[in-house]
């Protein structure tokens, strides 16, 4: 509404006349695309749309702040966007369920997304109204939302690297077993649990805290890349539509100044990402595929295959992410702009995959609809469970008492098998400190990795495609290529998965 209003400066306060006129145009012929395509277009992929170049390059800018005249692709487009929310919510709560014992940090990860697409919404508001662009065009508020989503997928590499809940509580070692002579076999059993306990690790009801999962080192990069956002927007430039993320930390202008009369560089228009913005986009993608290796993992430690079928479902998420990375690469150019509807149509459907294949996980670990509707929260445990545990317990209560006696002939084996116990448990503890210390090393390793690798790629994208013609030509079809040929060859990996030595090893990167 506000963009179809006619304002004149001289009826408004000096304050407000200001702020008029720095955000609304006057009213004329107006570029389609606008609020309602930057809050959709920005959302589970973290990109949006604009229309800023000429065919020969020149930057243009939107003659508006707000417009809400859609064409009805975009609004199509804008659509998918939105409706992917739907099936991404479902997902969390699948993913949440206590069956599927998976750890804190984990459901942590999946659900920080959410803070990354509504932290977008503003960020695109703030764009269309103080520039009259798209996010994608202000690259300090572009990279900032998009430092987000790369917290995002660290925080999920790190959950899904830790143990679950249920490989927490199964025992570190052998439990002794006690050799005795009883007339009841409830007394036995009772012994034998006492000397499990002992050398089993911290269960589902003992969990780490978030702030336990962030000390280590993937957790440490992922604090220091929110910081890095949270310090650039809380940065005052309104003025600056293309300052770059992070003030264009690593940028190396002097290599087109110095380099470009000898190998004929050509000039970045204006609305070129900036190499942290570069970097944090990258590094969305490899920190995915490393998730979806760690997620095909998760069968073989779980026991459960559905989790295969999840990994599958993430496939047209990482698709979702090569149309943006492309779209930036030709510098958001209206030419190749059915990139962003591809990328709404697989977000949207990568997102209902996930949600149905952790529907199949949550089945098999024995969550049921019936849940769903239980009218007592999610974390207790159904009525009827607990009626029957009652009930078995009472049933139970004869049969104990009846069992004393050879309870206490027993205690002497109990108090044996319990110091065998605590002699296990001590082993399993000293095992326990050395693998903690190797899986901080291997931890360490990919973190160096991942930093290099990402470093390498943002520098060869942003500085070698001005060596290149066709970012400048903007043909779509070497555009298709570009998000086809990745992922097809992501598909491969997992038609044709590694050996298990190789899968296992958590300090490999997977297929980029």
């Amino acid at each position: 509404v506000a963009g179809q209003l006619r304002v004149s400066p001289a009826r408004t306060p000096a304050l407000g006349r200001s702020i008029i006129q720095r955000n609304f145009k006057p009213l004329g012929r107006q570029n389609p695309g606008g609020m309602g395509k930057a809050i959709a277009s920005h959302t589970l992929a973290g990109r949006s749309s604009a229309a800023v170049l000429r065919p020969g390059g020149r930057f243009l800018k939107r003659n508006t702040a707000v417009n809400a005249d859609l064409t009805p692709m975009e609004t199509f487009t804008a659509n998918l966007f939105a409706a992917s929310l739907f099936p991404w919510l479902g997902f969390l709560y699948l993913l949440s369920r206590k069956e599927v014992k998976t750890n804190a940090m984990t459901n942590f990860g999946f659900q920080f997304l959410l803070l990354f697409v509504f932290a977008s919404i503003p960020a695109s508001l703030i764009a269309m109204s103080t520039y009259g662009s798209s996010l994608s065009d202000s690259d300090w508020l572009h990279g900032a939302a998009e430092g987000l989503l790369t917290v995002t997928n660290l925080l999920i590499v790190l959950g899904l690297r830790l143990p679950t809940l249920e490989e927490r509580a199964r025992p570190t070692t052998t439990s002794t077993k006690i050799t005795t002579t009883t007339t009841s076999s409830s007394s036995s059993s009772t012994i034998e649990e006492a000397a499990t306990t002992t050398t089993t690790t911290q269960g589902e009801d003992g969990d780490m805290s978030i702030f336990a999962y962030l000390n280590r080192p993937l957790g440490y990069l992922a604090i220091a890349v929110l910081l890095g956002s949270v310090l650039t927007i809380l940065v005052d430039r309104p003025s600056l539509q293309h300052a770059p993320y992070l003030f264009g930390l690593g940028n190396i202008d002097a290599i087109q100044s110095f380099m470009g009369h000898r190998v004929h560089l050509r000039p970045e228009p204006p609305n070129a990402l900036s190499l942290p913005t570069w970097m944090v986009h990258w590094s969305s993608l490899i920190e995915w595929l490393v998730a979806m290796r760690l997620v095909w993992n998760l069968s073989e430690r779980t026991g459960n295959p559905a989790w295969k079928g999840l990994t599958w479902g993430m496939v047209p998420l990482h698709t979702s992410g090569l149309c943006a990375c492309t779209y930036h690469f030709f510098y958001n150019h209206p030419e190749i702009e059915v990139l962003q509807t591809i990328q709404a149509a697989t977000t949207c459907g990568g997102n209902l995959l996930m949600m149905l294949a952790m529907y199949r996980v949550a089945q098999r670990d024995g969550w049921t609809l019936d849940q769903l509707t239980a009218t007592l929260p999610s974390f207790v445990r159904p009525k009827q469970d607990r009626q029957q545990e009652s009930s078995a317990g009472e049933a139970d209560t004869a049969a104990a008492a009846a069992a004393a006696a050879a309870a206490a002939a027993a205690a002497a084996a109990a108090a044996a098998a319990a110091a065998a116990a605590a002699a296990a448990a001590a082993a399993a503890a000293a095992v326990a400190e050395f693998n903690e210390g190797k899986e901080w090393s291997d931890e360490l390793q990919l973190a160096v990795k991942l930093s290099g690798v990402v470093a390498l790629l943002s520098y060869v994208t942003k500085y070698g495609e001005t060596l290149l013609p066709f970012p400048f030509e903007h043909d779509l079809k070497v555009a298709l290529a570009m998000v086809a040929i990745p992922t097809m060859a992501n598909i491969a990996q997992w038609l044709f998965p590694e050996t298990e030595a190789n899968a296992q090893d958590s300090t490999n990167l997977p297929l980029l």
